[in-house]
């Protein structure tokens, strides 16, 4: 009882260090000289082509694989093409899809711990999370943003449960950025986990307010401002969608 006691006041590190060593060993042949993750939709080739080459992707990239090629609209400012800006493109092709899925643990782990679930359940729910089959399929064919994008969805969820966070109002703002950020990672799916959030924060006035007509209202106009935090957010990559994927 002890030894539960004392894992249940470090879950957060307990969490952490168990999908570190659980996910570390599932990708430990990338970990190796000369090996990288597959990847289907992120190549290693297209990670190192001259179009993708940090800054001048952030302004623009014109994919020439393609007979004349393609525009590709702007790399979007966020936590993907930072990590790239940062890593080399093998380094980064090696940790990505790790990186990824324990972002996504940790960020469930946060909203299990908004919602008041027991510290061993946390532990439990965050190692589910990483190991999610349908994330971490995204993730094993190269779509590492949708992971990213579901944790950052997260993360806003676990904003908006923020009830003692003052002022009232910064719950607010941190999951309308969140969500722009899930937009800036996942694009469409970012966009799909928007309207479940909306959703969330709609109904949560609903029962935190006495009367049905103010929840309404309140709901309303919560979803609004969080939509225009996410917006502003996501403006970039917002204009590039806009200009490159609507005829």
């Amino acid at each position: 009882m002890k030894g539960l006691a004392f894992i249940s006041k470090r879950d957060g590190w307990v969490s952490a260090l168990l999908l570190i060593v659980v996910l570390g060993w599932m990708f430990r042949e990338a970990w190796a000289p000369g090996m990288v993750v597959f990847s289907n939709d992120g190549p290693l080739s297209n990670l190192v082509a001259e179009y993708n080459q940090r800054p001048s992707a952030f302004l623009g990239v014109w994919q020439e694989t393609q007979w004349l090629g393609k525009a590709n609209g702007a790399a979007p400012i966020n936590l993907s093409w930072l990590l790239l800006s940062v890593l080399d493109p093998v380094t980064f092709a090696k940790i990505y899809p790790f990186f990824t899925l324990v972002f996504f643990g940790m960020a469930f782990w946060l909203f299990l711990r908004t919602i008041g679930v027991h510290p061993i359940a946390r532990i439990l729910g965050s190692l589910v999370a990483g190991l999610n089959s349908d994330f971490f399929s995204y993730v094993c064919w190269g779509l590492g943003p949708v992971a990213l994008s579901g944790a950052f969805f997260l993360l806003g969820l676990a904003s908006l449960n923020l009830t003692a966070l003052r002022p009232f109002w910064m719950r607010f703002v941190l999951a309308g950025a969140s969500i722009g950020l899930a937009v800036m990672e996942g694009f469409d799916a970012g966009a799909i986990l928007a309207v479940y959030l909306a959703i969330y924060a709609f109904f949560q006035a609903l029962l935190t307010e006495r009367c049905v007509k103010r929840g309404v209202l309140v709901g309303t106009v919560r979803v609004v401002f969080i939509a225009l935090i996410a917006g502003w957010v996501a403006t970039q990559t917002l204009y590039s969608l806009v200009s490159t994927q609507v005829k």
